[in-house]
């Protein structure tokens, strides 16, 4: 009730979700009225599904399974193509194939022009944000004992922050359109962890890692006035 109370005060046109668990379509209606939506689109109701719910219809372009770890939705809201993403958390290199996959989708439309959002939970990291991980002395050494600890994990390359997928979607033409407002003085940057890890569930930590990304054609990014 609370989170619904929240994203109805926002008053959004368009809401991408991720981690919808044991949510069926019925359920996810029922959610986006609460809302103010009207138009809601599921790409699957087993395991960690994503979800987009819109004021406007939504036209589902397809939903990709096939090659991709949670899967991914591709739809069109008012000319936009929308891919709700959410990749991999255990492997660099499941990712980096997941992400190619994609942009064998994402990259056509790009070449033509079309208006396109890539946006949710990409398991990866930014080269943008190299200097501030590397400035947690504690995150390496967490990541290679965790690689080192669980054989179906390998997050690092070599030993070291992977940047290559997030690079890979830059190199495609997508820009990083939070990124401006992060950068502002006071701004939490981090997606993970959140507040709800701290002991008070209130206050965001100090430090983290951004792992969540709403990426966009050059016109649409030029086009955001806010990020937080």
């Amino acid at each position: 009730e609370a989170g619904t109370a929240w994203i109805a005060q926002q008053a959004p046109d368009v809401v991408a979700l991720q981690e919808l668990t044991d949510v069926s379509e019925e359920r996810l209606v029922e959610l986006a009225a609460g809302w103010g939506h009207g138009h809601s689109a599921l790409l699957k109701t087993s395991g960690f599904s994503v979800g987009l719910t819109s004021k406007t219809p939504i036209e589902v372009v397809a939903r990709l399974r096939e090659g991709l770890h949670h899967g991914c939705l591709h739809a069109r809201v008012d000319g936009i193509h929308v891919f709700v993403v959410h990749l991999s958390p255990f492997r660099w290199d499941v990712r980096s194939r997941e992400a190619e996959l994609l942009l064998a989708e994402i990259e056509p439309l790009l070449a033509r022009g079309e208006r396109v959002l890539v946006l949710g939970d990409f398991n990866a990291l930014a080269p943008a944000d190299l200097s501030l991980l590397e400035a947690q002395p504690e995150l390496l050494p967490k990541a290679r004992a965790s690689d080192a600890e669980h054989a179906h994990v390998e997050n690092l390359r070599d030993g070291a922050f992977d940047l290559s997928v997030m690079q890979r979607f830059l190199d495609a033409g997508l820009r990083d359109a939070a990124l401006p407002f992060l950068e502002e003085p006071g701004v939490v940057r981090w997606t993970i962890p959140t507040g709800i890890w701290t002991k008070d569930k209130a206050e965001a930590p100090e430090g983290g890692r951004r792992v969540d990304y709403v990426l966009a054609d050059p016109q649409l990014a030029a086009a955001a006035t806010f990020a937080r």
